[in-house]
């Protein structure tokens, strides 16, 4: 098992990307899945940003050790031009550009906004309306429940609950 320069660059920034991501974990309803996904929808934008750098530094690093080994100059003794050596190495590069281009213009866009959208939609702990017409809404451990809404939307039936770390007891603190 070989381990390539963009795997190289990429694993790290993903992971950094992760534990970036943990620290949301627990707020709403935002929990390690939700960062493992966010941070796999957001990995062709970061493999964009490492794959013109490492396939420069592959290609650098391969022509260092044809030096390092004289391997340059003999094939430079057999009659292969500089521009040929260069251009051996722009032909391992092109079949990148379209792919490049593809994941900047169909896939990473669309990506990214799902990915913002979930992490917003597990983070928010907005409320929740439910068939029968209540709303239940959370935050920091307290929920929030009314039944149902009169004349002018006025609110009938208000429980507000409060969590408690213990034993995950709960305890009414207000009730109309």
């Amino acid at each position: 098992y070989k381990v390539t320069g963009v795997q190289t660059c990429a694993l790290p920034i993903s992971l950094l990307e992760f534990v970036e991501q943990l620290a949301s974990v627990g707020e709403g309803h935002y929990h390690i899945t939700d960062a493992l996904i966010f941070v796999v929808l957001t990995a062709p934008a970061r493999l964009v940003q490492v794959l013109p750098i490492s396939m420069l530094l592959g290609s650098l690093l391969a022509l260092g050790r044809f030096s390092r080994n004289s391997e340059l100059i003999a094939i430079l003794g057999l009659g292969v031009s500089e521009r040929r050596i260069v251009g051996s190495v722009v032909w391992l590069v092109l079949p990148a550009v379209p792919l490049l281009f593809v994941l900047l213009q169909f896939v990473i866009p669309p990506a990214q906004h799902m990915a913002q959208e979930l992490r917003a939609a597990a983070l928010s702990s907005a409320a929740s309306v439910r068939d029968d017409g209540s709303i239940w809404a959370e935050h920091d451990r307290q929920y929030l429940h009314v039944q149902r809404f009169g004349r002018g939307d006025a609110p009938i039936g208000i429980d507000i609950d409060r969590k408690s770390t213990r034993l995950n007891s709960s305890h009414l603190v207000i009730s109309y």
